[in-house]
Formats: C-alpha cells, sequence, structure tokens
C-alpha cells in the first residue's frame, strides 16, 4: 500500500521477499497521473492499492481495461490480482 506524499515524492520502486517468489513494485506520478507496475510470482494473487491521488470515483486502469476498485479510505484496491507483470494507472 504505497503512501501518498502529493508531488513531493513522484517515484519509488521496491522488492518484497516472500516465500513463493519475489514482488517487484515501481511507481510515478506524472502529470496527475499515478502508474504502478508491481510483478505478482506465480501460483499467488495479490491485494494491490493505490491512492486516490485527490481524484473521486473509483475507476482505475489495469493492463489497459478500466475496472471499479473498491474504495478504502484514502486508497481504491483491487483483489485477485494473479501473477506476472501488471500495469496499474489512476
Amino acid at each position: 500500500k504505497p503512501l501518498w506524499f502529493g508531488d513531493k515524492l513522484t517515484h519509488a520502486k521496491g522488492n518484497y521477499a516472500t516465500d513463493k517468489g519475489i514482488i517487484q513494485v515501481d511507481w510515478n506520478y506524472t502529470n496527475n497521473k499515478y502508474h504502478l507496475k508491481i510483478t505478482v510470482p506465480n501460483n499467488i494473487t495479490a491485494k494491490v492499492y493505490l491512492p486516490k491521488c485527490g481524484k473521486t470515483g473509483n475507476i482505475i486502469k489495469l493492463d489497459n481495461k478500466e475496472i471499479s476498485a473498491t474504495e478504502e479510505g484514502d486508497y481504491l484496491y483491487i483483489d485477485n490480482v494473479g501473477s506476472g507483470e501488471h500495469h496499474l494507472e489512476r
């Protein structure tokens, strides 16, 4: 769940080792758009959070397809994101 710092922090990336493999995350915020790339190891699913970024509505793009995300506080999330590399945009 990435923290939202507005335009003060515009890029971050990291890895997290699990017993199933490494989760990789790379995000950036440019031109009022939040982009997140995540790699989910084989045979697991992930719950992926994005900050609302001061925007209204719950539509995000997952791999270039618009979907409805679930709201939770200042975040939106999608559950059961499968293995592989995925791109999200808000």
